[in-house]
């Protein structure tokens, strides 16, 4: 997302010749609690265009091209967007889904926006102010985060699995880990040089060392993939398929 957001920032203030800032703030992500909220979500950014009066009614938006909405109701087609998960939630054939889909959304689109959907972790892991004040009243504290979206257990089981790698990094940076430490360790293993480490190609022990070398450095060490990238003399969605092939090959656990 960022290289697409910069792409079309720097392409934008060329044509208009203008610099600076194009966009506010960085685009959002977080973790999602599927079953529970993902639905919601989906209605939330969906009605977006009809809240800030960019559309006018639910019939406008229903063909809004600008949103990933009139995809799900079959009125715009793209190739690269997915509707599967999304629809067989709501039917069993596409036509079906989609009818359900638009009523499930007309159903809110007078409802305002929803707050507990754009910040306030502990609030919304509570499920609203409400319940936080009964916890309060309770002496219980929940866990909360805003960049994870679900119920108090989701929150924390997603917290302790985050605060369990930030352990196991720091860990390793106190036992002298970096980046010269992750090339020599690799190179004997695999009783590589580290030029082998920016060559190209699909010989076995090479290929695996420079899986092993983006995955740890990354995953394990917090290394970025711009960095890594440097190392190994090429692109950051190239470390981003390394880390990605180790995984596949190696599972979680892997070490050097």
């Amino acid at each position: 997302m960022r290289k697409v957001l910069t792409g079309y920032a720097i392409y934008f203030n060329k044509k208009y010749k203008r610099c600076g800032y194009l966009y506010q703030n960085r685009y959002k992500s977080i973790l999602c609690q599927e079953e529970e909220y993902l639905l919601e979500l989906i209605r939330y950014v969906h009605l977006n265009p009809l809240r800030a009066k960019i559309v006018n009614s639910m019939e406008e938006l229903n063909g809004f091209k600008w949103c990933g909405h009139s995809v799900l109701t079959g009125e715009q087609k793209v190739s690269w967007q997915a509707t599967g998960e999304i629809l067989e939630r709501f039917g069993a054939t596409r036509r079906e889904a989609a009818k359900k889909y638009i009523t499930f959304m007309d159903e809110a689109k007078d409802k305002g926006r929803r707050h507990d959907f754009s910040g306030g972790g502990l609030r919304r892991s509570a499920g609203g102010w409400t319940r936080v004040a009964c916890l309060q009243k309770a002496n219980e504290r929940w866990q909360g985060d805003e960049r994870i979206l679900g119920d108090g257990d989701f929150v924390n089981e997603a917290l302790k699995e985050s605060e369990y790698e930030l352990r196991e990094r720091e860990k390793l940076k106190r036992e002298g880990w970096n980046m010269e430490k992750l090339i020599q360790k690799v190179c004997e293993k695999y009783s590589l040089h580290r030029k082998h480490l920016q060559q190209r190609g699909r010989e076995n022990k090479i290929a695996e060392a420079k899986m092993m070398f983006a995955y740890i450095g990354n995953k394990k060490l917090g290394i970025s993939s711009i960095e890594l990238a440097k190392v190994m003399n090429c692109n950051k969605s190239g470390v981003g398929y390394l880390v990605r092939q180790c995984r596949e090959k190696f599972g979680e656990e892997v070490s050097i």
